[in-house]
């Protein structure tokens, strides 16, 4: 009978092998029948595949292609079963692994499982060795691997609970008796993590036995099966401590392997894996193929648990991730592990509004539309550009400096466009920009715009975003709102988007107008994005601009390429900017007909121009709008002012028919409104009862005379009517000093400009917040009653004690349920009632009960609104109750003190524990910890009325003091501590304490201030005392050892003398034995420090131990003293030193073996002969032919 033949759809599963001998060997040989005939006998595929049924299933086994194991190759083989078998369901990975022994007692034989556990957050499989390295040098595991699907979990419980007998794994096992995949037999040794296996044997037959791990026997003679976290990593693992360490930073693995992580986030699988060893240097083949067996063997029975799947339809495999392409495996090499992407492109696209409101394109074309055609040239055409842009070999970033108002700004639209005319004609180059914009001026604005660019890019290209990036995107910006710090959003989301771009340009503008902290944040941001290489990546380019004098500008690196604007190399574009405008003007009025007055205009300007664009502009502008005579003209020539803060002050007291042209309260509020104000919003604002909150239109200016009133200090932005000052330099002096010297104005016109402008930006933003609010209140509808005065009749506060079971309403304390509020019937639309609604909470910040508009501030703040969206804060449910802790956790967040003092004012709006409880969309974190997280210290004292100082969040268990000291914020940590019962050693869910944290990375000025008035205790890591990375300052440690009991143990068991010895941090070791520390403590297995370092061969700190008069004959719990494990590494340095110092040369351990013994059986014949003669110095010689209690001899 020939083989059966089905076609590609009709395969259900997949069956994933890493070697040929012995898995898929033995996966085959489970096959039920023959095995049916090849699929593609006429097509061309990269892999080699079987077929046949399993259990009633159509199974497609896949194996890797002969040595080549790893990640890279299973995915490449997951990706042509994904692309080629539209049928699949699910996959299964089947093979061997290496064990973690303990503490599952997990044994050669046994079957390991991958199992999703959500409270640990993976699927089953975890990655290892992909994440990111932090500042601090370590190393922080990022992102987590898919779980297997639903059906394969309910067949996986369906297996777990069936008993012994009804289960066919044994029987499938016993299929291979006549083969060579049988159980090896009792050969079963584990030795000792620390024990390495002898070099240059291939058996375990002369490992001494002294080392191996003492087991029960187990009475089963059918192999365990462990169901738990498998990792999956690049190497093999062969180092027993590393497995071990491993194990317990991820809280328990059960085994390790290769391929799983480049399978799980193409395929939905499970992986199934019989242990062949226990990943340490005793490693070998003999148990392979039973392991590949039992793997096999289990794989075949959870199929007979799983409802075979008779459709021909395509599989939900398809529809776990319908965008995926071919690129995805090409990507594979530099990502570090296979793309894919759960959300379709128009989810991902949902997030960009929420990543950043920055529009890249607009902000260019608006910002570009100053610049006039055939000028910035100069910029594009100089050698430092080309030498940028096209050689390699120079510095990546390119400087463009220059005075205030010198026309950077518009070259960099110049430098952008023409970056981007070379994208069109090379494919492979990526441009992206950002020109800073008031408010928005931190660090983080950038890298989100950044951000919201590259997603453009990969969505735009048909890229898909990276697993581990669309997990982070849907953490940060999706429903989680898991508000993302800068190293967050640079390290795991910027900068991994720029793996898919072969090169790439980033263009900044403006970043000096930050203050100085921010611009450190922004260059250590760029610095890290051009340092970026992968296998593809080429490059990236960094452009940007800054004043000279800027704190930026000493942070550029000196490699860099510059270009100076002072240089005189932008004159010709402010020649042929007169020239311009002057001929435009000659046009339509006769008095600049005359080209004698034309060029004795240019010429006054070029003379004192001094390269500030900005400066021309604006005279110009003022010479052509009001000069109407050329005696107007030469007046203004023969008085040119000689800076930009000379020319805003004369364009301040310009005068029209003796009045001020200038309109005081349009320029304060264009520069201090946190978002730009349109043209009507102004109007507004200027007719608005602040009493009323309504708009009186009698009073209402119109749009021109209020541009007018900017007096060219304020430009209109004519795509969106915006108007804004004229340069960022113009905002700094409005609210400068200089205005509120009464010697810089005229004295006419002093008390109508003094009058407003003596007002500081934040004095502007409150009187802004106050407009705000009085609109907002008198627009939308609110009954002002609605909150306080109506109060539920006490018959509905029992409501819910009648509905709590039906309904579900909730345990514990129950609310009256929320009266609704009455709808707006008249939804007015104006300019400023927009502007209020979006922005009144930014203008408010500074507010406080003195204002006449507290009581509003205080009904706009309290009563929920959703018809009207007031409120930015998520709201889960609809009650007052739900609002208010929405209103907390923005108060916090955003340190919006004004809002958290209503809640202070009735501490009755909110039960107490609310405080203390998790807020939504604030990283699972509660009041005082996202206080902490973002450094709001004068949020303390408010909050700690209601917040418990200690209080621990759910997520590991955190302090506050923890929060703040994670997120840098030491400033908020010294205020905390400085309020009683701050305790700066509690530990959390990792055994690491406050002090631990800053001990690690905090100044000692902070840590001073920590320990200050108190007693700390050690944690698991010994509170970073011994850490070497501060080993360069002993001033702080000797502070902190006045604060702990040296002799006190961690909850590792170990002393702060025995973490030194560990960590091999001998400065510290000397400061603790000057302190008296006991140079003898045990750990949990009986050992000294001393013991340890002879056990690993440490002659250091041997000798600095036995100087300091350490017991050199101490035992450990199996009997060990140092000379045992010196003589048995054949460490003869430490030997002599031991033997030199009094050690015992016929000590013997609880096998009766001496140091000579151990010698003599690990081939060390100098350590012998060394011992032999000590041995004929002393009382009694050793006897060469006596016997220990195992009958062995030396």
């Amino acid at each position: 009978m020939s083989p059966k033949r089905l076609a590609k759809e009709d395969y259900t599963v997949g069956w994933i092998c890493a070697l040929p001998v012995p898995e898929l060997k033995a996966s085959r040989l489970l096959f039920d029948g023959e095995e049916h005939e090849d699929v593609f006998l006429d097509h061309k595929i990269s892999h080699q595949y079987v077929y046949g049924e399993m259990n009633g299933h159509n199974v497609v086994m896949g194996c890797l292609p002969a040595s080549q194991m790893g990640k890279a190759s299973a995915a490449s083989v997951a990706t042509e079963l994904f692309t080629t078998f539209p049928g699949l369901h699910f996959a299964l990975i089947v093979g061997i692994g290496g064990a973690v022994p303990f503490p599952n007692d997990v044994r050669l034989g046994d079957v390991v499982v991958s199992l999703p556990d959500l409270g640990r957050q993976h699927g089953g499989v975890v990655q290892y060795d992909f994440g990111k390295a932090m500042h601090d040098g370590k190393f922080v595991k990022t992102g987590q691997l898919n779980q297997p699907p639903t059906s394969v979990l309910s067949g996986l419980g369906k297996l777990r609970s069936a008993s012994a007998r009804k289960m066919n794994f044994c029987h499938y096992l016993d299929l291979y008796k006549n083969d060579s995949y049988w159980d090896p037999g009792k050969d079963d040794r584990l030795f000792g993590a620390t024990y390495s296996h002898l070099e240059g044997q291939a058996t375990c037959e002369k490992c001494d036995l002294d080392h191996e791990q003492a087991r029960l026997k187990r009475t089963a003679s059918r192999p365990s099966v462990h169901y738990g976290l498998i990792a999956s990593g690049d190497q093999v693992m062969k180092d027993a401590v590393k497995r071990d360490a491993i194990s317990q930073k991820h809280g328990g693995i059960l085994c390790f392997e290769m391929e799983a992580a480049g399978v799980a986030n193409i395929l939905p699988c499970l992986v199934v894996r019989g242990i062949c060893d226990y990943c340490d240097s005793h490693k070998n083949k003999a148990w392979q193929p039973f392991a590949a067996a039992a793997a096999a063997a289990w794989a075949k029975e959870l199929l007979g648990n799983i409802a075979p799947v008779q459709s021909r339809e395509q599989g939900p495999i398809h529809q776990y991730d319908r965008h995926r392409t071919a690129q995805d495996v090409w990507m594979q090499k530099f990502v570090g592990q296979l793309t894919t992407t759960k959300r379709s492109v128009d989810d991902i696209r949902k997030l960009i509004g929420r990543i950043s409101s920055y529009e890249a394109r607009k902000i260019l074309n608006r910002i570009g539309r100053k610049r006039m055609q055939g000028t910035t040239e100069w910029f594009t055409r100089a050698p430092a550009f080309d030498q940028w842009e096209f050689d390699s070999a120079n510095s990546s970033i390119l400087w463009l400096s220059g005075k205030v108002g010198s026309g950077k700004t518009v070259a960099m639209t110049a430098a952008v466009h023409h970056a981007m005319s070379t994208v069109q004609a090379s494919r492979d180059t990526k441009v992206i920009h950002h020109f800073f914009q008031y408010p928005d001026t931190k660090a983080m604005d950038l890298f989100r715009s950044l951000t919201r660019q590259l997603i453009q890019i990969s969505i735009d290209g048909n890229t898909p975003c990276p697993s581990e990036l669309v997990h982070d995107l849907d953490l940060y910006f999706g429903d989680c709102n898991r508000s993302p710090d800068l190293d967050e959003i640079i390290d795991d989301i910027v900068i991994p988007l720029t793996y898919t771009i072969n090169k790439l340009i980033v263009c900044v503008d403006g970043a000096d107008t930050s203050d100085e902290h921010e611009q450190r944040y922004i260059w250590s941001g760029l610095h890290r994005l051009s340092e970026q290489r992968t296998e593809r990546q080429k490059y990236t380019r960094i452009m940007i601009t800054s004043e000279n004098e800027s704190q930026l500008a000493t942070l550029v690196p000196a490699n860099a390429l510059r270009i100076r604007l002072d240089d005189g190399c932008n004159s010709k574009d402010i020649e042929m900017y007169i020239d311009t405008r002057l001929q435009e003007r000659a046009g339509k009025r006769q008095l600049f007909h005359d080209r004698g007055l034309r060029i004795r205009v240019k010429d006054a300007l070029l003379q004192r121009a001094e390269n500030m664009f900005l400066w021309v502009h604006i005279l110009l502008d003022e010479i052509l709008r009001n000069c109407t005579t050329v005696a107007e003209v030469n007046s203004t020539l023969q008085d040119l002012p000689k800076s930009l803060s000379d020319l805003y002050l004369r364009c301040l007291t310009r005068r029209l028919d003796g009045q001020l042209l200038c309109n005081p309260k349009v320029l304060k509020w264009c520069s201090a409104a946190r978002e730009p104000l349109c043209v009507d919003a102004v109007s507004d604002m200027l007719a608005l009862d602040l009493e009323s909150g309504e708009i009186d239109q009698d009073r209402r200016p119109d749009p021109d005379s209020v541009i007018r009133a900017g007096v060219s200090l304020l430009v209109l932005e004519e795509t969106d009517l915006l108007l804004e000052p004229a340069h960022h330099s113009i905002r700094q002096f409005i609210f400068s000093n200089l205005l509120r010297d009464t010697h810089f104005l005229d004295g006419d016109f002093r008390p109508a400009l003094q009058d407003e402008l003596n007002m500081s930006r934040d004095q502007t933003e409150l009187e802004i917040g106050q407009l705000c609010l009085s609109h907002i209140r008198a627009k939308t509808g609110i009954d002002i009653q609605i909150y306080r005065t109506v109060k539920a009749p006490p018959i509905l506060g029992m409501i819910p004690q009648f509905l709590q079971k039906g309904l579900r309403l909730g345990q514990g304390r129950s609310e009256a349920p929320g009266i609704p509020i009455q709808r707006p019937t008249n939804q007015d639309t104006a300019s400023f009632l927009q502007f209020a609604i979006q922005t009144w909470l930014l203008h408010t910040t500074k507010f406080d009960k003195t204002k006449t508009s507290w009581e509003k501030f205080e009904y706009v703040a309290l009563q929920p609104n959703s018809s009207w969206k007031l409120h930015p804060w998520p709201a889960v449910g609809n009650t007052q109750i739900s609002h208010l802790r929405g209103l907390l956790g923005y108060a916090v967040a955003q340190g919006h003190r004004p809002l958290l003092q209503l809640l202070m004012d009735q501490p009755t709006l909110l039960p107490r524990k609310v405080y203390d409880e998790v807020l939504p969309g604030n990283d699972l974190l509660p009041a005082l910890h996202v206080a902490a997280k973002h450094g709001h210290v004068d949020l303390i004292p408010m909050l700690l009325k209601l917040c418990l100082i200690n209080s621990l969040c759910p997520q590991h268990r955190r302090t506050a003091l923890h929060v703040a000291l994670e997120h840098g914020q030491d400033q908020f940590a010294i205020a905390l501590c400085a309020f009683p019962g701050a305790k700066v050693d509690t530990l959390d869910a990792r055994g690491v304490s406050p002090l631990a944290l800053v001990i690690r990375n905090g100044p000692i000025g902070t840590i001073k201030t920590l320990l200050s008035g108190r007693r700390v205790r050690l944690d698991s890591k010994g509170n970073g005392l011994t850490s070497q990375e501060r080993e360069d300052c002993i001033a702080w440690k000797e502070i902190l050892l006045n604060k702990v009991d040296v002799h006190s143990k961690d909850v590792g068991g170990y002393t702060l003398l025995y973490r030194a010895f560990l960590q091999q941090n001998r400065t510290m070791a000397k400061l603790l034995i000057a302190s008296q520390a006991d140079v003898n403590p045990k750990d949990r297995v009986g050992k000294t420090p001393l013991n340890h370092a002879a056990s690993v061969g440490d002659n250091p700190i041997v000798k600095l131990l036995v100087a300091s008069e350490a017991d050199v004959n101490t035992k450990d719990n199996l009997g060990w003293t140092p000379l045992h494990y010196a003589a048995s590494r054949g460490d003869e340095a430490t030997v002599e030193l031991l033997l030199a110092n009094q050690a015992d040369v016929h000590a013997k351990n609880k096998k009766g073996r001496t140091p000579m013994e151990h010698a003599a059986s690990q081939g060390h014949k100098a350590i012998v002969k060394t011992l032999l003669n000590k041995s004929k110095t002393t009382s009694s010689l050793v006897r060469c032919e006596q016997h220990d209690k195992q009958g062995r001899s030396v």
